[in-house]
């Protein structure tokens, strides 16, 4: 694939190879932790002792990655090496301040049975009192370095700068897609192309014929939908060329949640007419908007119609009760041509009672 040209090495160095870390910086984010944890994935399953760890912080955003309850902020143990057991207190400075044990005059060992004993011999009128024995591996190294994601060694913080001397004795393959990355490295797969560090992982396990595993391909895909926004960065042939084989493999795609930033609003309709209002208000009308069936007229035009066959109540046509809400009058202006505007009395509007003798 992509970058099969670029591992020949490490294809031979990977048979014969044990002990392997996989480094991640202290600013490392999904991308980095989805990235190495599928090689690291892919190494245990091939049956290396793979270890992955890191200075930065493991968020809660990333619980979501298989086997991060795996990586550690220290550098691991490795198999094999030698067995260093530290006597504490027992160590002072002569007069040109070289290092001495004047109490101990000489160490040997004997086997006792199937035990080993260690004898101290002290020195006389001296004690030999350690405060504390402490026995530690120092281990064999490490066959294979990976970095992910890391510009420069001093990037991975105490992970690199308490074991410098374990990144010395190391094959380091530095796989990055940062262009200003320094090179460290004895091999460096530096590929500003690529859209994310799980991408390149992706491609590169099949060149290695590391295992492929679903939980594998599942940090793969999530590495690859946090680094492009969910594919809409600028994603291309090789990014979907990953998703696929990752896909293949069972991956499980990541659950996209639509930030409230994203959502549109629904608008509210506007109620310019009493339907409408009642429709929203849920009042008399019962919800139903009457305005969708008979259109609403507007206000203008009902206060410029003049009234037409309305009876014009006089003192002879009797009325039981009459109000200006239910019989408006014209104004002047709006008095149709040919017709004299007449001014009511002003008892026009009392309620009256009319006797028969006033009749005829």
């Amino acid at each position: 694939m992509k970058y099969d040209s670029l591992l020949t090495e490490v294809k031979n160095r990977l048979p014969s190879a044990q002990n392997i870390l996989i480094a991640l910086p202290t600013t490392a984010g999904v991308d980095e932790f989805a990235a190495g944890l599928a090689l690291f994935l892919s190494l245990q399953e091939a049956g290396k002792n793979a270890s992955i760890a890191t200075d930065g912080i493991v968020r809660v955003g990333h619980s979501n990655l298989f086997g991060v309850g795996q990586i550690q902020n220290k550098l691991p143990d490795t198999i094999g090496g030698n067995l260093i057991v530290t006597l504490g207190g027992v160590v002072s400075q002569d007069a040109s301040g070289k290092s001495i044990v004047p109490a101990l005059e000489e160490l040997n060992w004997h086997p006792q049975g199937t035990d080993l004993e260690l004898v101290f011999k002290v020195a006389k009128g001296q004690k030999f009192e350690p405060t504390h024995i402490t026995p530690r591996y120092q281990g064999d190294g490490f066959d294979l370095i990976v970095t992910i994601g890391t510009s420069a060694l001093d990037a991975l913080g105490t992970i690199y700068q308490g074991n410098q001397e374990a990144f010395i004795q190391a094959f380091i393959i530095n796989l990055d897609k940062n262009s200003n990355n320094s090179q460290y490295a004895s091999l460096n797969i530096i590929d500003p192309a690529a859209v994310s560090l799980s991408e390149m992982v992706a491609l590169i396990l099949p060149d290695l014929g590391l295992p492929y595993s679903a939980d594998t391909a599942t940090n793969v895909v999530n590495g690859i939908y946090a680094a492009t926004n969910n594919l809409q960065g600028n994603v291309g042939a090789d990014t979907f060329e990953s998703i696929a084989l990752a896909l293949r493999a069972g991956a499980q795609k990541p659950v996209v949640n639509v930030s409230a930033d994203t959502q549109t609003a629904t608008p509210q309709p506007t109620a310019t007419t009493l339907e409408q209002v009642f429709s929203l208000q849920g009042g008399a009308l019962g919800g139903f908007n009457q305005s969708a069936q008979t259109p609403a007229t507007p206000i203008d035009q009902l206060q410029s119609t003049p009234a037409t066959n309305q009876p014009t109540p006089t003192k002879d046509s009797p009325t039981e009760s009459s109000t200006p809400d239910t019989q408006p009058q014209p104004s002047p202006e709006e008095v149709p041509a040919g017709e004299e505007a007449v001014t009511p009395e002003a008892d026009w509007l009392t309620p009256k009672i009319y006797k028969s003798s006033q009749v005829g």
